[in-house]
């Protein structure tokens, strides 16, 4: 082969895959909408909040990959602080899918959360009360109703390890008179009941 044709080879191959590494990091860190932090306990929910302790809320696609970190991370988190909080993990699904959606990876893994209490929301009518858009959205909210963290727990779609959301959630367990903290969401889109159509979950899980 002629030795230009050959480094134009590898200089193309080099390119595509710097190219490539470029636009699944730039996905990694893309963040979804915008956490609330004005939100109260809303009425009309189905869930339960807590009387005697913080009462956190996951809001997860069931098929979402970018989730299984958050669900990872969210054990490690039970682990330090146990029994400080009760936890519900809710997976809004659309009637259509109900069933098969009950028996995913990440479901399954899920059930493994102590004493997680997991609801399926169907037709997304929850996360539309909580204002949740993205899985692995994370609400803190003390026995008052006051939203006391709203947000994600990883740095980036996938990725396991310490981050500023992780911090935020803990610190507000030890200060819960404090103002609200908030973090940036990284995962799937959320089945919402104002939003008909099904999010892309990039992957059967």
């Amino acid at each position: 082969m002629n030795p230009r044709m050959f480094y134009a080879i590898v200089g193309c191959w080099i390119v595509s895959v710097a190219a490539c590494v470029y636009v699944v990091e730039r996905y990694a860190g893309q963040p979804g909408p915008p956490s609330p932090l004005s939100l109260t306990w809303p009425e009309g929910t189905q869930l339960s909040l807590s009387a005697d302790k913080p009462t956190a809320l996951i809001f997860a696609h069931p098929k979402c990959p970018c989730t299984q970190a958050s669900i990872r991370e969210f054990e490690r988190i039970k682990a330090r602080h146990p029994n400080a909080f009760d936890t519900t993990v809710v997976f809004p699904v659309t009637a259509a899918q109900k069933s098969a959606w009950q028996d995913t990876r990440l479901v399954n893994e899920t059930r493994n959360l102590p004493s997680a209490r997991i609801v399926f929301d169907s037709g997304g009518i929850e996360s539309d009360r909580f204002d949740a858009a993205v899985s692995g959205q994370v609400f803190l909210f003390a026995p008052d109703g006051r939203l006391l963290y709203s947000g994600g727990i990883t740095a980036a779609r996938g990725h396991e390890g310490m981050n500023g959301g992780q911090e935020a959630f803990e610190y507000q367990l030890s200060h819960p008179s404090s103002p609200g903290k908030t973090f940036p969401v990284f995962g799937c889109g959320l089945v919402r009941a104002s939003n008909t159509s099904v999010p892309d979950s990039r992957r059967d899980m």
